[in-house]
This record gives C-alpha cells, structure tokens and sequence, in this order.
C-alpha cells in the first residue's frame, strides 16, 4: 500500500496546488481593482477610461481559468476519496 500513501501525498499537492493557484488569481484582480482606483483619485479623463476598459479586459483573462481550476481541485478531492475507500478495504 506505499504506492497508495504516495497518491495520496500527490494529490493532496496538486489541490493545494489548484487553490493555491485560483487564491493568487483572486488576488491578482483585487490588486487591479485597487491599483485601478488609486490611478482614480488624481487622473479622470478619457485615458483613464480607457485603462478601465484594460483593466477590465485583464480581469476576465486572469478569472478565464478559475473554474477549470475549481473543478480540478473538486476531481483530485473525489479521487482521494476514492483510493481512501480503497485503501480501507481488506483483501
């Protein structure tokens, strides 16, 4: 059962991995966010409108992956649930 202990170890990384990963993400956008009404307080002009639409079309980009992540963090759960099972079952 070591290679089981092994799988285990690899999938619970590859999560952590995922969240990790969507965590960075979420902060990525919540930065431009910020950044964004920072440059606000002293520039508001058609340029800054313009950045906006940038700013926007960059937070779609970074969300694109997100939820391919999510699911992949859902399935690697599942499959540790699985070999758990598994592992529990006297042959």
């Amino acid at each position: 059962m070591a290679n089981v202990s092994v799988g285990f170890a690899a999938i619970q990384k590859a999560r952590a991995a995922c969240q990790g990963a969507v965590q960075d993400m979420n902060g990525t956008v919540r930065k431009l966010d910020e950044r964004y009404r920072e440059a606000g307080q002293s520039w508001r002009d058609g340029k800054y409108a313009q950045l906006g639409d940038i700013i926007e079309e960059c937070k779609r980009a970074v969300r694109a992956p997100m939820e391919e992540l999510l699911q992949c963090a859902s399935k690697l759960n599942e499959l540790e649930n699985a070999l758990s099972e598994y592992e529990s079952v006297n042959l």
